[in-house]
């Protein structure tokens, strides 16, 4: 999805939260996957009056090509939550900080989609929360020969990556996932865990190709590179869907579902599913 190119847990296995010692005493340390993604992040939650079953659409995701941000915003994101609230997401590229305080969050999703606005609308709870990250990363452990027995990675160091698709604690959750199969199959502690960091690879091939994706696809277009013509026609799909979020709550649920790990980005190819989004487009053109 997306199109992306390259550019303690017991007494009996630890767990290593910074890899930045394995080069020493003889070990190989993995290779370093970045992506330049210098994101500046906003959340703000608010109350939400009308039931989720109410909705016409179970949130959206807004994107704007880099050249073309809105106010600033390149990309937005509003959900409804537990306890009758809503999430919503800005996000702004290098120098563009949108939204920092709840009247600039308020003013940024005026200028939005008009969902962000109904998002929007309640008492806000909290302060707007702000992050910011200079790049994604992601370590290939299955490409170490020679690594220390009882020792795996999980979680941020293994990949972090731009949190706007909130992929982070649902990867980090399925390495869980990983190493609880790995360890119920008996495995030799004396050797090196490769099963585990085969089966976490899976989980981190699809995080990376949908949180890296979109950040890969700017570069790319700032840069005015050339793609090859499989990328071209993945990120042709990637668009039709994430525009028609804001149109068909059938496709925004396709779309979650992938977001939240639920499902693996290759639905999202479905036939049916791109039909009904680009329906959705010629059925309701200035909507996006």
């Amino acid at each position: 999805m997306g199109g992306v190119r390259r550019r303690p847990l017991g007494k009996d296995i630890d767990h290593d939260a910074e890899s930045n010692w394995l080069g020493q005493d003889g070990h190989d340390q993995p290779g370093l996957e970045r992506l330049e993604a210098p994101i500046n992040y906003a959340t703000g939650l608010f109350t939400r009056p009308v039931d989720i079953a109410e909705l016409e659409a179970p949130g959206a995701l807004a994107l704007f090509s880099p050249d073309y941000p809105s106010g600033g915003v390149s990309v937005a994101a509003a959900n409804p939550i537990e306890d009758e609230r809503w999430i919503v997401m800005l996000m702004g590229y290098g120098d563009s900080r949108p939204g920092r305080t709840v009247g600039a969050f308020r003013e940024a999703c005026a200028e939005l989609p008009p969902i962000l606005t109904t998002a929007t609308a309640g008492a806000v709870i909290g302060d707007v929360v702000t992050y910011h990250q200079a790049e994604s990363r992601r370590r290939h452990f299955t490409d170490v020969s020679r690594f220390p027995a009882r020792l795996v990675s999980v979680g941020d160091a293994v990949a972090s990556f731009n949190p706007v698709y909130g992929q982070g604690m649902s990867s980090a959750a399925l390495h869980a996932s990983c190493l609880a199969f790995h360890l119920g199959g008996g495995p030799d502690l004396g050797s090196v865990a490769r099963e585990f960091f085969r089966l976490q690879q899976v989980v981190v091939d699809v995080a990376w190709a949908v949180s890296a994706g979109g950040d890969a696809a700017r570069l790319d277009a700032r840069d005015g590179t050339d793609v090859p013509e499989d990328i071209a026609r993945q990120r042709w799909a990637v668009e039709q869907i994430t525009a028609a979020t804001l149109l068909d709550g059938n496709v925004t649920r396709a779309f979650n579902n992938v977001s939240y790990m639920l499902r693996h980005p290759a639905t999202l190819a479905d036939p049916a599913l791109l039909a009904r989004a680009v329906a959705a487009h010629q059925e309701a053109p200035m909507a996006t």
